[in-house]
């Protein structure tokens, strides 16, 4: 197993870096300085804005299920084995989903139908090419390009027009004003390309991506879309008035993985990952044969 907790340390160093480095270069006088200074310790860091699907006409009880997938880091590999679990048991074409820093990752794949098998085999193929499973530092810095290369091969040319206002990928945009931190919501997009950035400031997190503190997406600075749950010490945070979700997606609903859990930023063997894309996928497939997965979803037929 390839890193350690150190790792997740300077990720976590990384992200009040990134916050501490935006408030530098941001145009305040000495005075607004100091009052945001002030305001750090008097009032939230974060603050909410959440457009799902925003566009849409339609009223709430019309609107198809929701799935979340919130972040989760390597865990990403077990909500793709529910992935593939879904994809066999359900029919996903017409649901709504949203997903944070890795779950954006897997609400895109899941939104465009792609075929996890074929995810898991062209990542095995890249970590490979990149000497992954060799480097010191397993994924740090070169985690980023990674991915982007990945979500090309991946996605289908009308990306954009299969999660338009269907996928809602989170974000978190760094701010000068007070919160600092603002979680954004993003389900409208142009390009193939335009979807691939705005997954790539969703699992930002800061240095270890790419080396870089912050992502830049529409204008703004941005670090991992899951960071205002993670304050909050939640997997997704729902508020009052917003979609229930018919299904969250989370490896903590996994038994099975209550004993030795890797950390969220490990690069673990192929085989660690491939376990973990197996027990994602066990775990779905015993929950919807025990009638306790998600009701409000439509089976496919035998």
């Amino acid at each position: 197993r390839i890193g350690t907790q150190s790792t997740s340390h300077r990720a976590v160093l990384g992200l009040r870096h990134a916050v501490a480095q935006h408030r530098n270069i941001s145009p305040h006088t000495r005075q607004s300085q100091c009052d945001h200074r002030r305001s750090l310790s008097g009032y939230p860091l974060y603050h909410d804005d959440v457009f799902h699907n925003s566009h849409r006409s339609y009223s709430e009880p019309e609107r198809p299920p929701l799935i979340v997938f919130p972040g989760g880091g390597i865990y990403f590999w077990w909500q793709a084995g529910a992935v593939k679990a879904l994809q066999e048991m359900y029919t996903l074409d017409d649901l709504d989903m949203t997903g944070a820093s890795a779950g954006a990752l897997c609400a895109v794949l899941a939104g465009c139908n792609v075929d996890m098998d074929r995810a898991f085999e062209l990542a095995s193929r890249l970590a490979d090419e990149n000497g992954v499973w060799e480097r010191p530092q397993g994924l740090m810095g070169i985690w980023g390009g990674m991915i982007r290369q990945w979500l090309h091969e991946l996605l289908p040319d009308d990306a954009a027009r299969r999660c338009s206002g269907r996928v809602a990928i989170s974000v978190t945009a760094l701010s000068p004003a007070v919160p600092p931190l603002r979680r954004l919501s993003v389900d409208d997009f142009e390009t193939k390309g335009d979807v691939i950035d705005a997954c790539l400031a969703s699992v930002h997190i800061p240095f270890f991506l790419d080396g870089k503190a912050t992502a830049r997406h529409r204008g703004a600075r941005c670090v991992d879309g899951s960071l205002t749950f993670a304050l909050r010490r939640t997997p997704w945070l729902f508020k009052p008035g917003d979609r229930q979700a018919a299904l969250v997606v989370h490896q903590s609903h996994d038994a099975g993985l209550a004993g030795d859990r890797p950390g969220f930023l490990e690069t673990l063997s192929l085989e660690g990952f491939r376990e973990l894309y197996r027990r994602g996928y066990d775990h779905t497939h015993a929950a919807h044969a025990a009638a306790a997965l998600a009701p409000g979803l439509t089976c496919r037929a035998a």
